[in-house]
């Protein structure tokens, strides 16, 4: 299992739950950041997918 962060704007929420739940088969928390780029298109992320925060 992969256990990997995914940064994401509003426009690939829903890409970044299906990937998440599929490489990490666990429910990730949500969490806000504005410190990466979105791992789908490099804008600005807005929140990020993580295990634990």
């Amino acid at each position: 299992m992969q256990e990997e962060n995914k940064y994401f704007c509003k426009e690939h929420l829903d890409k970044a739950f299906d990937d998440y739940l599929l490489e990490n088969e666990r429910f990730p928390n949500v969490v806000e950041d504005t410190e990466h780029k979105c791992n789908y298109c490099q804008k600005q992320s807005e929140y990020k997918l993580c295990r634990d925060e």
